[in-house]
């Protein structure tokens, strides 16, 4: 069933696609550059403002988050060092005898006659004023009593709180754990005066009590250690969360704030949005939270991210402006040049020289030139090559195996089938049945390494069959290097060119040594041997010959052309068949064993291992 074309009342609807295709395939260029231009910057912009705010931003606000911390922790340390050393002039106190005699003399009920209580109270401050002598820390009140409080030691200013804190129990039973109690004098007004205690009870190695030492001061050092500016609040809280000292006056809702507060959290946030860090001190027991409000404690990103904003803005307009004025320069003298390229055909492959201002349009059209050009002329080089490539594998497939080696094979065969040694000959057929094998069936003119390694074994294993005990061989295959892609019996020539040279001149036992390693992103082949060896002329002349030699696919054809002697591919052939992959990357080299022999090494990068088979 069909319908015919063109039947009345239908029309033809386009898809939704195909019409913005066809709307923009019949644009102006200039048009497209502009609606391209503008995606790009806005797929651009979109990109950049998404990382902005998930990788820039948040990594801001974390580092101004770590600073505050860290300012945090370092106010919670200074007021450790603070406590530490009120804490030293309370130790060197306790462990005074002179004052101890007099605290166990009190104790024992003495009671001390007005000129022994004056000259108690002159070596006492006498004591303490040299304990606090090499302290910044002098206009401190320091208080002694005895146990039972009967005697009363003042320096300074007497403003104790000792009296108040044994009506604690809380303070009482810090005060039985033989450490520095720190005690504050609450207020419920700011502007009252302050006062803070650290007291330590006396006791000997018997854990009898003598009596309280009591360091008292004012706010003077804690303004000076909680001084961070005005870019948030200090304030310290003991380990119930009752506020110890603020910087400036705190309402209801931040003292029940921090005293549902969890003292193991680094950061916190309240209702109001305030932000709170705080590092309690595992030596005295306080925290210290530094409050801070999110405008204040952000107003810095914030600012950088309405800056970065309004630029890119800007940034994006400036430049739309710009590729609007150029694209209309860009225009016309590119119609001139696609004239020009359409006049280009397979007989003249050429454009003719055209005026226009744009300097870079001429430039365009002449590199477009040089492009045809080189088009041309590899063209050529490529059908020479092709050409070229084909004489070369004709000749090699004709001599790959020398007769005289099928030949000593197949008579080791037939003497080993005489003897009825069945094992010998049935192994060595397989062996030879690979080689000839590998040698024909496949096209392929690379293969992986670890092929052409077992082609080798199989070689060195009939020979070995030949020369019986008097030949010995290893072949070491690293297994990094089993893929590695090299031309077919590009190795094969190194090996038989020992038996046909190096071992002719020498005398059994014959060794020879086949390895592989890799050396960063470096492989190499060695292939040893202990026969006659090579002189230094010989060696420096097969350098020469290599040197000389183009690397092109001619040169395998030359070569084995040339010297076919060495069982149909010679060891210059070999080189430039490697040369032809790896390039200048490839390095041969010869070396003459100290032992004896000569050493054959051929070294290349990896990252060119993947070449395609040369077909």
């Amino acid at each position: 069933m069909s319908f015919a074309a063109g039947a009345p009342g239908r029309q033809t609807v386009p898809l939704k696609g195909s019409r913005w295709f066809f709307i923009l395939s019949n644009t102006r260029f200039q048009t497209k550059m502009m609606i391209s231009f503008s995606f790009i910057m806005f797929l651009t912009i979109s990109i950049f403002t998404v990382f902005l705010h998930l990788n820039v931003f948040p990594q801001l606000k974390d580092e101004i988050t770590y600073s505050n911390l860290e300012l945090c922790v370092k106010t919670s340390e200074s007021l450790d060092n603070h406590i530490e050393k009120i804490d030293d002039i309370t130790k060197k106190l306790i462990s005074n005898k002179t004052l101890m005699q007099i605290l166990t003399k009190a104790n024992s009920g003495y009671l001390f006659d007005s000129y022994e209580k004056l000259d108690n109270d002159r070596r006492l401050s006498d004591i303490v004023a040299n304990t606090i002598a090499l302290t910044s820390l002098s206009s401190l009140n320091i208080n002694v009593f005895s146990d039972d409080e009967r005697y009363t030691f003042i320096y300074n200013k007497n403003s104790s709180n000792l009296r108040v804190m044994l009506e604690d129990p809380y303070y009482v039973e810090k005060l039985n754990q033989k450490k520095l109690t720190i005690y504050h004098r609450q207020s419920g007004n700011f502007e009252e005066e302050f006062s803070i205690s650290f007291v330590r009870p006396f006791y000997d190695v018997y854990s009898k009590k003598y009596g309280y030492v009591e360091v008292e001061e004012t706010d003077k050092h804690l303004k000076e250690i909680c001084n961070i500016g005005n870019v948030g609040d200090v304030i310290i809280a003991d380990e119930r969360n009752q506020i110890v000292y603020v910087t400036s006056p705190v309402d209801q809702k931040t003292r029940e704030f921090l005293l549902a507060a969890s003292q193991h959290d680094d950061v916190l946030e309240d209702e109001s949005g305030n932000i709170y860090f705080c590092s309690t001190s595992s030596y005295s027991g306080l925290t210290t939270y530094v409050k801070y409000d999110p405008t204040t404690l952000y107003s810095s990103l914030n600012l950088l991210e309405q800056a970065t904003y309004i630029i890119v803005g800007a940034v994006t307009l400036i430049s739309l402006l710009l590729m609007f004025f150029f694209s209309q320069l860009l225009v016309k003298p590119l119609r001139k040049l696609r004239n020009n390229v359409l006049q280009v055909s397979y007989q003249n492959m050429g454009i003719k020289d055209f005026s226009t201002d744009n300097d870079e349009i001429v430039l365009l059209g002449h590199a477009f030139q040089n492009i045809l050009e080189e088009l041309k002329i590899s063209i050529d080089h490529e059908i020479a090559s092709s050409k070229a490539e084909s004489e070369a594998r004709l000749v090699a497939l004709q001599a790959q195996i020398a007769p005289h080696f099928i030949h000593n094979v197949l008579y080791t065969i037939s003497i080993a089938a005489q003897e009825v040694r069945t094992g010998d000959v049935v192994s060595m057929c397989k062996q030879l049945s690979d080689m000839l094998r590998y040698t024909v069936n496949s096209s392929a003119q690379t293969v992986r390494l670890e092929e052409e390694m077992r082609c080798i074994d199989n070689y060195l294993s009939l020979q070995a069959k030949n020369y019986e005990e008097f030949l010995e061989y290893e072949v070491s295959l690293n297994q990094r290097t089993k893929d590695l892609l090299i031309p077919r019996l590009s190795l094969q020539p190194f090996v038989e060119n020992i038996f046909q040279h190096a071992f002719k001149a020498s005398k059994p036992p014959y060794r020879i040594l086949i390895l592989t390693a890799v050396d960063g992103d470096t492989w190499s082949i060695s292939i040893s041997d202990n026969g006659s060896g090579m002189s230094a002329e010989q060696i420096e002349k097969i350098y020469e010959t290599v040197d000389q030699r183009k690397i092109s696919p001619r040169c395998a054809a030359e070569e084995t052309a040339a010297k076919a002697g060495m069982c149909g591919m010679g060891i210059i052939n070999s080189i430039c068949r490697l040369k032809m992959i790896y390039g200048d990357d490839f390095n041969f080299s010869i070396f003459i064993n100290e032992t004896g022999g000569t050493t054959v090494r051929l070294e290349g990068p990896f990252q060119k291992t993947g070449c395609a088979d040369m077909e």
